[in-house]
């Protein structure tokens, strides 16, 4: 029953991260689902699936470079996977939607048993007959909130930042930084903020990445505190930082 969100700059991480969330309920034995309004539902599952079959290199998933010997390698890559989660993931993805069409996803999931869903670029939600951003927001946390309450279902929101707040790459954002405002975020009862202003690439592994994933509201415990965390963008991967390595990621103050 709990409705939370998740909020970034553009390229901080916050599909990546809905995706590890999702990945790990499937894992934990819940039936989890993804509902995007950022991509088709195949290109979806190519990022699912590019992160789950290391067996093939990077870039040979272009279309150009794609060749039928590696359709036993996809194949059972993807029969390990499948077999090493104890529950399901489902996608339901389009390049642009309306609030009726996230309704309609969230049902058709509901039904289907999911427990657990990330409903990716809230920003990108339209509402028929309203344009102003806070009033939008307003409507889209409210009918997702109510889901939450009604059917006891997950729903974590993946949503970016106003243009000033994504522009500023020095200042770590806040959860009024949300597009929308405080709109968004008022029927939250989690907020989880990504850090682009202390994001940092390896400088030997390009595919790791260093920030900081701030809990900015709570009402189920405590908040205001940050977690160091790594990011694997070749395997959808977050882990949260060791003491001994915290030398090598941006400086802790905000």
């Amino acid at each position: 029953g709990t409705y939370g969100i998740v909020g970034g700059a553009s390229n901080a991480g916050k599909t990546q991260f809905g995706l590890r969330m999702a990945i790990n309920a499937a894992s934990a034995g819940e039936r989890a689902g993804l509902v995007s309004l950022d991509m088709k539902e195949k290109d979806a599952l190519l990022r699912i699936h590019q992160a789950v079959v290391p067996s093939i290199e990077g870039n040979r998933w272009r279309p150009d470079l794609w060749d039928s010997s590696l359709e036993s390698k996809l194949r059972d890559g993807l029969v390990g996977w499948r077999e090493s989660i104890d529950g399901e993931l489902g996608i339901d993805a389009v390049p642009v939607g309306d609030l009726n069409w996230v309704r309609e996803s969230i049902e058709k999931g509901i039904e289907a048993g999911v427990t657990f869903f990330v409903v990716d670029h809230l920003q990108k939600i339209r509402v028929e007959g309203v344009r102003g951003p806070a009033d939008r927001a307003e409507l889209i946390s409210e009918a997702l909130d109510n889901y939450c309450d009604s059917h006891d279902v997950t729903i974590l929101g993946l949503s970016q930042l106003n243009r000033e707040a994504s522009r500023d790459r020095n200042r770590s954002p806040i959860m009024q930084d949300l597009l929308g405002g405080t709109s968004l975020e008022s029927n939250a009862q989690i907020v989880i903020m990504l850090d682009h202003a202390r994001y940092a690439r390896d400088e030997r592994h390009h595919h790791l990445g260093r920030t900081f994933v701030m809990l900015d509201k709570n009402q189920m415990g405590p908040k205001n505190f940050d977690v160091a965390v790594e990011v694997n963008h070749a395997t959808l991967g977050y882990r949260e930082a060791l003491d001994d390595e915290m030398h090598r990621w941006p400086e802790l103050t905000r």
